[in-house]
């Protein structure tokens, strides 16, 4: 149930929670997945954070926070804030599991089949040190591990494609123990995905939202055409498009060892609806790191896991929502704004 303070107005028929002069649409019901919730305030699920380190001291203190590291290394993992060696990769695991939290490691990338061969090395090894799940989208990986007779646990992330609970369960079916569901869903549409998924789903709140990935090197094209060959663009100093009917938007682009990565204009940030989220059955809650500054992603971190913790104690409100928020946004870089994403939106007016 709703903590007592949140206030829900009926605007022509759409209901909204109100936040001081703000509204945010309530655009499901909040009985519809509850057997997917567990469950009342008080033995509420555990929400778990799950976090992007950029250094190995960073990510000692996010695990004050923090619940779950996802990391990886260039090639075969992309959209990550930095890239560890294999040694770092085992100071990584060794450090979240004395901490009793768990690491996963990204291998998330548009495996060619250099990669795909790379495998048949790098997968032991993640057993050896005995990390808790790889962060995947490709099939070849689960072959890979199957013929070798490996068994780490899979996150699925097919990222944007990530929106059908059939293919999801499907997934499950081949081993998958968690998946992480598309951010282009309305929350009208991810009621309906939860409410048939039959293992748990990652949702990303926060941060940098990836929207196109391309093996092309655009920055590189980009200066030699024009005669710029020292013009670089990386995740700590991105360059931003726009197009033509929207001069105002800015979509961040960098260019690694993987290619180019585009970026939504607007960041996600979806705390004002963090008890819809978990009402619907979300506890598992990815915070981007891409763009931000070490200290401001672990004080972002921290925010959230006040905002989690509130939650599990049932002293979640309006006020606490509307405060929490405003610190959010107090840290976040002022030249990159922050939105719902397609959250409240409704399915019929995307196009």
């Amino acid at each position: 149930m709703l903590a007592p303070s949140i206030v829900i107005v009926i605007v022509n028929d759409i209901s909204y929670y109100q936040f001081g002069q703000a509204r945010v649409p309530l655009i499901f019901s909040l009985t519809a997945c509850l057997p997917l919730v567990s469950v009342t305030i008080g033995t509420m699920k555990k929400i778990r954070l799950i976090t992007y380190p950029q250094s190995l001291v960073q990510a000692d203190q996010l695990l004050d926070y923090a619940d779950v590291l996802v990391f990886g290394q260039a090639g075969l993992a992309i959209r990550m804030p930095a890239s560890f060696s294999r040694e770092d990769q085992a100071r990584l695991v060794a450090l979240a599991h004395d901490r009793g939290k768990q690491a996963v490691i990204a291998v998330n990338g548009l495996l060619h089949n250099a990669q795909i061969e790379a495998l048949a090395d790098y997968l032991p090894y993640l057993r050896e040190i005995q990390a808790d799940a790889v962060l995947t989208g490709d099939p070849g990986l689960i072959q890979v591990m199957r013929e070798a007779g490996l068994d780490i646990p899979v996150v699925w992330d097919t990222q944007t494609l990530n929106t059908s609970a059939a293919s999801l369960n499907f997934w499950a079916d081949q081993g998958a123990v968690a998946a992480v569901v598309s951010n282009e869903l309305t929350g009208a549409e991810l009621r309906d995905l939860l409410c048939q998924l039959t293992i748990p789903a990652w949702l990303q709140l926060y941060g940098a939202v990836g929207l196109q990935h391309s093996l092309r090197p655009y920055v590189s094209n980009y200066g030699c055409h024009f005669g710029l060959p020292d013009l670089t663009a990386g995740p700590g100093q991105p360059l931003y498009l726009s197009e033509p009917n929207k001069p105002d938007a800015r979509y961040p682009l960098y260019e690694d060892a993987s290619g180019s990565h585009i970026f939504q204009a607007e960041d996600l940030n979806l705390l004002p609806l963090l008890d819809q989220l978990v009402h619907m059955g979300i506890h598992c809650w990815s915070l981007n790191s891409l763009f931000l500054e070490e200290n401001t992603y672990l004080d972002i971190v921290a925010l959230c896991r006040q905002a989690a913790t509130a939650l599990e104690q049932g002293r979640w409100t309006c006020d606490l929502a509307a405060d929490l928020t405003s610190k959010v946004r107090a840290l976040h870089p002022a030249q990159r704004p922050l939105g719902l994403g397609f959250f409240p939106l409704d399915p019929r007016d995307i196009s």
